[in-house]
């Protein structure tokens, strides 16, 4: 069939005209598509949401950390500070702990001229001052190793206790106990008093 006239060429395009009109008429008009794109936009917004939640979830632990940070920068300066306090004082202890044992020397040597009652006044009264020092530097090296025991419980470092110094006991001469340590008065002279 051939289109020759301008009325069977009308008449074609009415009919496609027809054709499309009832075709949109009759199509379901994309739901589909519509149902997909509602899915995936619920979808999407409960991911926002999410991500969201969770970003402000990282935010406050980012805050709380930043805190410990902050609070721990201020305990590590402060254990600094203790750790250089203690060293301070393990070096004055070792100071004292030397001179405890150069006093501990002279004590040994004090009772050696014990056995010599005719040794000179100066002498005793040197050995006499050593005897005070002695009890100081015990007194001090005490002292020193307690402000050591509560630095190092405060740092959390432990330290090392070291023997303390043993008092020199007090020796007896003759028959009668001395009252101190330079007692050579007659008295406590064996020879001013001899045995009968």
């Amino acid at each position: 069939m051939m289109l020759t006239t301008p009325s069977d060429w009308i008449a074609l395009a009415l009919a496609l005209l027809g054709g499309l009109l009832l075709g949109l008429a009759f199509a379901p008009r994309g739901r589909k598509w519509q149902d997909r794109y509602a899915t995936e936009r619920d979808a999407h917004a409960a991911f926002r949401r999410d991500s969201e939640s969770r970003l402000a979830g990282s935010d406050a632990r980012i805050r709380e950390m930043e805190t410990e940070r902050t609070r721990y920068a201020g305990s590590d300066a402060r254990i600094a500070e203790l750790e250089r306090e203690r060293e301070a004082h393990s070096a004055e202890l070792a100071r004292e702990r030397e001179a405890a044992s150069l006093s501990q020397a002279r004590a040994t040597e004090m009772e050696r001229d014990q056995a010599r009652p005719a040794a000179a006044d100066p002498r005793i009264a040197e050995l006499e001052r050593d005897r005070v020092s002695l009890a100081r530097a015990q007194t001090r090296i005490a002292e020193l190793e307690r402000e050591n025991a509560r630095l190092g419980q405060a740092s959390g470092v432990a330290v090392p206790v070291a023997a303390s110094v043993t008092p020199v006991t007090r020796r007896v001469m003759g028959e009668r106990s001395k009252s101190s340590w330079f007692d050579f008065g007659p008295r406590s002279d064996p020879r001013a008093h001899p045995r009968d």
